[in-house]
């Protein structure tokens, strides 16, 4: 008796420089041990390391697929990949409009396991993407941490801010893709400073 497919949903979320691209990697090293079929998505907006490229900030690289829907993986051009990858990797998660439906979808009716990797607030502590509104529906769901730039002392960091030179230019977008001259990564202590500072530019 063959044995039933079922899909899965996992969710690896937290701020920036948390390893969510390195628990990606890791992962998929340990597939390619059992010749295990996988795809990997990043969105086409990333392109700090180059493109069609999963990379960590100590720019280790993985290949990938650059796109700008989810949805695009079913087209003709990747249906035949699609259809035979048990393992659907989605970097950058919170930047996919069509997350949410395209998730359920995989994982409820095509069967897949689903691995989601991204940001679960921006640098303003607000809800990024639709990642937290698939946690109802995930069988794990991981919250990855960091540590605190402006402690330097192994301090957890929960949180990710933007640089205060970048907030002095007005309106900037939540969409702002960067590294560490654009963003940190503090502990709540750090958080509550930094806020402080903000608001004093502002005023």
């Amino acid at each position: 008796m063959s044995k039933q497919l079922i899909g899965s949903l996992d969710i690896y979320m937290g701020c920036m420089f948390s390893g969510k691209s390195t628990e990606l990697q890791r992962y998929v090293r340990r597939l390619k041990t059992i010749n295990a079929k996988y795809i990997i998505i990043n969105h086409k907006i990333d392109i700090r390391y180059g493109e069609n490229v999963v990379s960590t900030h100590d720019k280790d690289k993985i290949q990938c697929i650059s796109m700008d829907k989810l949805y695009d993986i079913k087209k003709p051009i990747y249906k035949n990949l699609y259809e035979s990858s048990k393992y659907i990797f989605i970097e950058e998660a919170q930047f996919f409009k069509d997350l949410y439906k395209f998730v359920l979808e995989a994982v409820n009716n095509d069967n897949k396991y689903v691995i989601v990797y991204g940001l679960d607030g921006d640098h303003e502590q607000n809800l990024f993407g639709d990642i937290v509104k698939l946690i109802p529906h995930a069988d794990n769901v991981h919250k990855l941490k960091s540590l605190c730039k402006l402690c330097g002392d192994g301090t957890k960091a929960l949180f990710t801010i933007r640089n205060l030179e970048c907030l002095k230019v007005k309106d900037t977008p939540q969409i702002l893709v960067g590294q560490e001259d654009t963003y940190m990564t503090v502990c709540r202590k750090h958080l509550k400073e930094h806020n402080i500072k903000k608001k004093n530019l502002t005023e």
